[in-house]
């Protein structure tokens, strides 16, 4: 190649950036927006049987603003889910006395090994076990003794074993 061809390339390829970036740096063109009255939702009409919208079974599609729930089903929904929030709120307690990893977090999960509700009962013996205190394997056995699930008396059990036990990790651990 020689320099004219060169310089003649350098020249065509300049025009094309500064061409680019001219089109990229130019402000949009304002798009008129159409004016939108403002309209009230028509009134909901009676459905007519020979309507498209009438149901082989015979009932009519509702829509959200027609259809309610009965008192009954929202009643109970507030209460599930008051229940799910104070199952929610227990388990947090639970979990922050186990994030202690000391005894002090004993008297705080122990009234939960004999929760009514089995996932709390559950969260408790798990978070005693992982307490790793000696005191924790204490509550676990008392609470063994009483409860009459078999299960949960193997598993209170087993989890006052594994809080007996040892570390394996940390100060403990390095005197063995």
């Amino acid at each position: 190649m020689n320099k004219s061809t060169i310089t003649i390339l350098a020249a065509v390829f300049g025009v094309a950036i500064i061409g680019a970036f001219a089109v990229l740096l130019m402000p949009a063109p304002p798009v008129a927006q159409p004016a939108i009255a403002k309209q009230e939702a028509p009134a909901a009409k009676p459905q007519d049987p020979t309507s498209s919208n009438f149901q082989f079974d015979g009932s009519v599609p509702t829509t959200p603003s027609t259809a309610t729930a009965p008192p009954e089903a929202s009643a109970e929904a507030a209460e599930n889910t008051a229940q799910e929030a104070a199952t929610e709120q227990t388990l947090s307690v639970i979990h922050d006395a186990m994030t202690t990893w000391s005894e002090e977090g004993v008297p705080v999960i122990q009234p939960y090994l004999s929760s009514p509700d089995k996932q709390i009962r559950a969260a408790a013996i798990e978070s005693m076990k992982q307490l790793g205190v000696p005191e924790a394997a204490a509550a676990l056995r008392a609470a063994a003794k009483k409860t009459t699930n078999p299960d949960e008396r193997k598993a209170m059990l087993d989890a006052a074993e594994f809080a007996e036990s040892p570390p394996l990790i940390g100060p403990a651990a390095q005197g063995r």
